[in-house]
């Protein structure tokens, strides 16, 4: 026999699952009607065993009984559990008697069902979040995928034998892409039973991710209250007094996004620890004077050029590719790894410049920061060249071939020895762009014309 049972308060909800499991009962659970609803609608359950509290009506909707007969053609029958301390009717049974619970159900006839658990059933998260389907889930010892379609992106939740094993959420995973699931209050999502067979990111118990990532996501709902527009745009710099100091863990990873003005949805997406965390840091950095708030029109984006000025680039830009190379033309801009995150995001704010689709590598490799496409099938990738010494035995593969190569730096002596091993010249920003400001989208343009224009 397959049992659905509904209760409201976890405790005992858990509780009596596992002593129903224990007679041998086939047992799933639901924490409120909405939920109960949408579970006894697939069809699977013998009878659905139900709280007090929860089976008639309240000032908060319809009870379980009153919504299965509403939605569903052929409710499964209800067993009412009485409080304990009252009077059960003789309908009922008390919650703790599970005896009485096992007469109860002997009464019954036994129903044909016309689907199985291991068909895929599918959810809305407004009615059953994911957070109350990852708790059944897990009470349930369910092995399955759990896809999840929201308005930011699809995510997928793996769970083997009841444990949560693996989530995924746009480019994150595990806790921070849980933490963002479970905050998701619109969408749709569909559990296909089986083995995810998918290796372990987590092996922490379920109910205790679930409960960390419901309270990372509340406490930084809390946080992003605090701006008046939504985080995306919200913008902040570092201040003008900044001087470097010390590691200081996140928040220096923090302030070396922050070079060049960047949204927090931006910057809570970059970064790998907990949204909340980073968020409550940038507030900390705030209330220290390290970072300011800046206006949103900085996400305005700038052209690469007039349009007098871009027949002249386009044709540059067409001879860009370095003879014996494939691919588009390359422009090269050095520097150090805190530097150039800054000018990629002024990069970013360029007309005709396009993110590329893979993210950025973990290590101080070459890498494109952008295309920039000047139309008519024009176009140069302007590639990011980190200069960390250790990585210095790769340069001369990043430069060579390219149409120009620029340091934001004043002068760096084995910059210029890979340089020279390849026949390419090193160009100073400052020499090219006077007064240039690597985080200011009109600057990074002035830098990208005139190394179109140089050359090698």
């Amino acid at each position: 026999m397959r049992i659905l049972l509904v209760h409201h308060d976890s405790p005992t909800l858990l509780g009596l699952s596992q002593v129903l499991r224990e007679r041998e009962i086939v047992v799933s659970i639901a924490h409120n009607a909405a939920m109960a609803t949408e579970r006894a609608s697939l069809g699977e359950y013998d009878v659905v065993l139900v709280s007090r509290v929860l089976a008639e009506a309240t000032d908060e909707g319809l009870g379980v009984i009153d919504a299965l007969a509403l939605e569903l053609p052929s409710p499964p029958p209800v067993i009412v559990l009485a409080t304990p301390g009252t009077e059960a009717s003789p309908s009922e049974v008390h919650e703790g008697d599970i005896d009485g619970m096992l007469t109860k159900l002997g009464e019954l006839a036994p129903v044909e069902r016309e689907r199985t658990s291991l068909m895929p059933a599918s959810f809305t998260m407004k009615r059953t979040p994911v957070a109350s389907l990852l708790l059944a889930f897990a009470d349930e010892k369910r092995s399955g995928t759990l896809t999840v379609t929201t308005a930011k992106g699809r995510a997928v939740a793996c769970v083997f034998e009841g444990q949560l094993v693996d989530v995924l959420f746009g480019k994150h995973q595990g806790e921070k892409a849980l933490a963002r699931l479970v905050a998701a209050k619109d969408g749709n999502t569909q559990f296909s039973p089986g083995d995810p067979g998918v290796l372990a990111r987590l092996d922490t118990p379920t109910q205790a991710l679930v409960s960390r990532a419901s309270e990372r996501a509340e406490a930084f709902a809390m946080l992003a209250a605090r701006f008046d527009v939504p985080i995306e745009d919200v913008y902040y710099m570092q201040s003008a007094n900044f001087t470097e100091g010390d590691d200081r863990g996140l928040a220096s990873r923090i302030l070396d996004r922050l070079r060049g003005p960047m949204s927090l949805g931006q910057l809570v997406d970059e970064l790998g620890p907990p949204d909340v965390e980073i968020l409550g840091a940038v507030v900390a950095l705030e209330a220290t004077g390290h970072v300011r708030r800046v206006d949103g029109d900085v996400g305005e984006r700038a052209p690469i050029a007039s349009h007098e000025e871009v027949q002249q680039l386009r044709a540059s830009a067409s001879k860009a590719r370095g003879h014996g190379y494939a691919g588009l033309g390359r422009i090269i801009i050095a520097a150090a790894p805190s530097r150039l995150a800054g000018l990629s995001q002024a990069l970013l704010g360029i007309v005709e410049a396009v993110a590329p689709d893979d993210p950025n590598p973990t290590l101080p490799l070459p890498h494109t920061m952008a295309e920039l496409r000047l139309g008519e099938g024009v176009a140069v990738d302007v590639v990011a060249l980190p200069l960390v010494p250790a990585y210095a035995p790769l340069w001369p593969l990043a430069v060579a071939g390219a149409h120009a190569v620029v340091t934001l730096d004043d002068s760096h002596e084995a910059l210029e020895e890979a340089c020279a091993s390849t026949a390419r010249h090193l160009h100073s920003a400052r020499a090219l762009v006077t007064s240039f400001d690597p985080t200011r989208p009109q600057d990074v343009a002035a830098l990208l014309r005139a190394a179109l224009e140089i050359g090698g």
